[in-house]
Protein backbone atom coordinates (compact mmCIF):
# COMPACT_ATOMS: atom_id res chain seq x y z
CA UNK A 1 0.00 0.00 0.00
CA UNK A 2 1.14 3.57 -0.98
CA UNK A 3 2.00 6.38 1.71
CA UNK A 4 -0.84 9.03 1.64
CA UNK A 5 1.09 12.51 0.65
CA UNK A 6 1.35 14.27 3.96
CA UNK A 7 -0.31 17.48 2.77
CA UNK A 8 1.58 19.90 4.94
CA UNK A 9 5.05 18.78 3.69
CA UNK A 10 3.85 19.16 0.08
CA UNK A 11 2.71 22.75 0.90
CA UNK A 12 6.34 23.32 2.71
CA UNK A 13 8.06 21.54 -0.39
CA UNK A 14 6.15 24.02 -2.57
CA UNK A 15 7.11 27.11 -0.35
CA UNK A 16 9.72 29.45 -1.43
CA UNK A 17 11.76 30.51 1.08
CA UNK A 18 10.37 34.21 1.81
CA UNK A 19 12.53 37.78 2.23
CA UNK A 20 12.32 38.59 5.45
CA UNK A 21 10.24 41.74 5.72
CA UNK A 22 12.16 44.81 5.83
CA UNK A 23 10.92 46.69 8.69
CA UNK A 24 8.57 48.87 8.69
CA UNK A 25 8.80 52.58 9.93
CA UNK A 26 6.48 53.39 12.70
CA UNK A 27 4.45 56.50 11.96
CA UNK A 28 5.01 59.75 13.54
CA UNK A 29 2.23 60.45 15.49
CA UNK A 30 0.92 63.78 14.82
CA UNK A 31 1.76 66.52 17.76
CA UNK A 32 -0.81 68.98 18.22
CA UNK A 33 0.70 72.89 17.53
CA UNK A 34 0.69 74.41 20.71
CA UNK A 35 -1.76 77.01 21.47
CA UNK A 36 -1.46 80.74 20.46
CA UNK A 37 -1.28 82.46 23.94
CA UNK A 38 -4.10 84.61 24.04
CA UNK A 39 -2.84 88.35 24.56
CA UNK A 40 -3.67 90.30 27.79
CA UNK A 41 -5.35 92.99 28.04
CA UNK A 42 -3.33 95.56 28.74
CA UNK A 43 -4.96 96.46 32.24
CA UNK A 44 -2.95 92.97 33.18
CA UNK A 45 0.18 93.30 31.18
CA UNK A 46 3.14 93.66 33.82
CA UNK A 47 1.17 91.60 36.62
CA UNK A 48 1.17 88.29 38.25
CA UNK A 49 -1.74 86.13 38.59
CA UNK A 50 -2.36 84.69 42.35
CA UNK A 51 -5.25 82.31 43.47
CA UNK A 52 -6.44 81.59 46.68
CA UNK A 53 -9.17 78.68 47.96
CA UNK A 54 -11.27 80.13 50.45
CA UNK A 55 -14.47 79.07 52.06
CA UNK A 56 -18.10 78.69 49.82
CA UNK A 57 -19.34 81.58 52.31
CA UNK A 58 -16.95 83.57 51.92
CA UNK A 59 -16.53 83.73 47.93
CA UNK A 60 -20.33 84.73 48.69
CA UNK A 61 -20.13 86.88 50.96
CA UNK A 62 -17.74 88.75 48.98
CA UNK A 63 -19.18 88.53 45.77
CA UNK A 64 -22.68 89.95 47.18
CA UNK A 65 -20.32 92.54 49.09
CA UNK A 66 -18.84 93.40 45.56
CA UNK A 67 -22.47 93.96 43.96
CA UNK A 68 -23.73 96.02 46.54
CA UNK A 69 -21.11 98.68 46.35
CA UNK A 70 -20.64 98.58 42.73
CA UNK A 71 -17.09 97.30 42.63
CA UNK A 72 -15.24 94.18 41.41
CA UNK A 73 -13.92 91.44 43.07
CA UNK A 74 -10.63 91.94 41.51
CA UNK A 75 -10.44 95.82 43.72
CA UNK A 76 -11.78 94.31 46.36
CA UNK A 77 -8.88 91.94 46.43
CA UNK A 78 -6.59 94.54 45.37
CA UNK A 79 -7.93 96.58 48.64
CA UNK A 80 -7.49 93.57 51.27
CA UNK A 81 -3.46 92.99 49.83
CA UNK A 82 -2.97 96.56 50.23
CA UNK A 83 -4.43 96.97 53.70
CA UNK A 84 -2.24 93.68 54.85
CA UNK A 85 0.51 95.25 53.26
CA UNK A 86 -0.16 98.36 55.61
CA UNK A 87 -0.90 96.36 58.72
CA UNK A 88 2.05 94.94 58.32
CA UNK A 89 4.65 98.01 57.41
CA UNK A 90 4.95 97.05 54.24
CA UNK A 91 4.47 99.75 51.34
CA UNK A 92 1.09 99.70 49.82
CA UNK A 93 1.96 98.23 46.30
CA UNK A 94 -1.47 96.08 44.83
CA UNK A 95 -2.90 99.20 43.73
CA UNK A 96 -0.91 101.84 40.78
CA UNK A 97 -1.74 105.11 41.46
CA UNK A 98 -3.68 104.78 37.84
CA UNK A 99 -5.61 101.75 39.17
CA UNK A 100 -7.32 104.58 42.26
Amino acid sequence: MAKRPNPLAAAVAGMVPAQPAAPKKPEPIPVPAPAAKTPRPPSREGKSYIAVYIDPAAHKQLKLFAVHNDRGIQDCMLEAIDLFFQKHGLNMLARAPADE
